[in-house]
């Protein structure tokens, strides 16, 4: 039974909810410390997995308890259009990369490592680089192992092909070269926060790139560290049988946040909380297959000019918005002190040249499709981007996004300028009022929208036509 004071909480946070999405609106002028460029930030990224954004109160969504990404929201930046891809390895390329899929995803699980990563810039602007959780890029039969190999000098991650059905307990972790066996009842999403805690730990005295990749909100939907009962044989027989279950999704959204909670704990503790940028993100959005198939959220989207409250399902394997237009947020107390909504959209291919730029480097002569908003989090003038761009199907499934090349002709091609958002096959939406892109607007429909068509179609043409292209 609901105690009153559990009413009043509820009561509290809706109206910090409807103010937060009233209030906060443009992204010229929220408060700034001075950002001193010789004083390298330390940059966390987190990755989550399947974690669309109707499942953050900061987005909208009213389902799930996510405290510590709720501070994030009320206190950083909380970005209303990013693109991601509708899937998880294709996003992970893009996003180490800076490149978009057509130029250099041809293959599920394995990356070519000649590509220069993120971490191999980040290193040359003299960070110490990390990773842990989700690898998914393949390399575990190279010495050095994919993700040392990708410019990571510190890692603890996992084969992907060989626990794709179950990451969580009792797996075999690659860590810095050697495999280190986790017990039966040990799970692998704390033994990946505890190796982001130490990493912090260790590096504290120098400047530090840590891409953190959670296995989390993944299927199967199983029971978490924080499950009161996890000792029990009944949850023990449920672990061994690998089967998820719907009921405890919103143990595992609350889980997340609180793996993310102590890592912000860890560098307020260390004392480098205000010489670190925290980004979170997720890879796609939510899932909607298997346990996930009955998967609805309480969602009404802060950021669409005629938002309705109702329940959606997540949109993974999709081009739509709820497939790749993920939660971006964030946290950088030192830098940003008060919160704000970013309309500029960006997408994954942006990260790179943000971070390089934030290390105190120059993105003259990296390859990149991205456009570093570096700028905007230093204080300086930051124009945008004119629109961001997306691919994917609609079909339930993986399959073409694991041999892209063969299946090219069987992708749609989105681009979006955060107001409205074109399809390669002639459609178009206007997702500022129209997020779930319920209406299609018809050619004719307005001069205002014919103009948008045309534009956004010869964006989407100039940038399929550019090289390098494998597909």
């Amino acid at each position: 039974m609901q105690t009153v004071l559990d009413f009043l909480m509820n009561k509290i946070k809706v109206i910090i909810l409807i103010l937060f999405a009233m209030g906060l609106s443009t992204c010229s002028s929220y408060n700034r410390q001075d950002y001193d460029s010789h004083i390298k930030p330390n940059i966390i990224f987190i990755l989550a997995d399947d974690f669309g954004r109707e499942l953050l109160w900061s987005y909208g969504g009213t389902s799930y308890e996510t405290p510590a990404l709720d501070k994030m929201a009320t206190n950083g930046l909380v970005f209303t259009d990013t693109y991601s891809t509708p899937m998880c390895a294709p996003s992970r390329m893009m996003f180490l990369t800076g490149r978009y899929n057509f130029r250099n995803y041809d293959n599920w699980d394995e990356m070519d490592f000649n590509i220069k990563t993120i971490a191999d810039y980040m290193q040359e602007e003299g960070y110490v680089t990390g990773m842990t959780g989700k690898w998914h890029r393949g390399g575990w039969s190279l010495v050095p192992r994919g993700p040392r190999m990708a410019g990571f000098q510190m890692y603890s991650s996992f084969d992907y092909q060989e626990y794709h059905q179950n990451p969580f307990w009792g797996i075999d972790v690659w860590q810095n070269e050697e495999m280190i066996t986790l017990g039966d009842k040990e799970s692998s999403s704390e033994y990946f926060n505890r190796f982001a805690i130490d990493f912090i730990k260790q590096n504290k005295d120098r400047p530090f790139f840590f891409y953190y990749s959670m296995n989390l909100v993944h299927r199967p939907f199983l029971p978490t560290p924080i499950h009161k009962n996890i000792d029990d044989p009944n949850i023990q027989e449920k672990l061994s049988l690998n089967r998820g279950e719907l009921e405890y999704f919103s143990e595992n959204v609350t889980y997340a946040d609180i793996l993310v909670k102590r890592i912000i704990d860890t560098l307020i503790d260390e004392e480098l909380l205000d010489h670190t940028f925290i980004f979170f993100t997720s890879d796609n959005g939510t899932d909607n297959v298997s346990e996930a198939r009955e998967l609805f959220s309480e969602f009404q989207d802060h950021f669409s000019k005629s938002s309705v409250k109702q329940k959606v399902q997540g949109g993974k394997y999709f081009p739509t918005e709820l497939g790749v237009n993920v939660p971006l947020l964030i946290y950088a107390p030192g830098y940003i002190n008060s919160a704000e909504v970013i309309n500029s959209p960006v997408d994954f291919t942006d990260m790179m040249p943000t971070f390089i730029e934030l290390a105190g480097g120059s993105v003259e002569g990296v390859e990149t499709d991205g456009l570093s908003f570096a700028p905007l989090l230093k204080g300086n003038e930051f124009a945008g981007r004119e629109w961001i761009y997306s691919y994917g199907n609609f079909e339930n499934n993986s399959s073409k996004y694991k041999d892209p090349i063969g299946n090219s002709d069987g992708f749609y091609h989105v681009i979006s300028d955060g107001e409205w958002k074109f399809y390669s096959d002639g459609r178009l939406f206007n997702i500022s009022k129209d997020r779930l892109e319920q209406n299609e607007i018809p050619i004719g429909y307005s001069t205002e929208s014919d103009h948008v068509r045309m534009r956004l179609d010869n964006q989407l043409k100039q940038l399929r036509n550019t090289k390098p292209k494998i597909w």
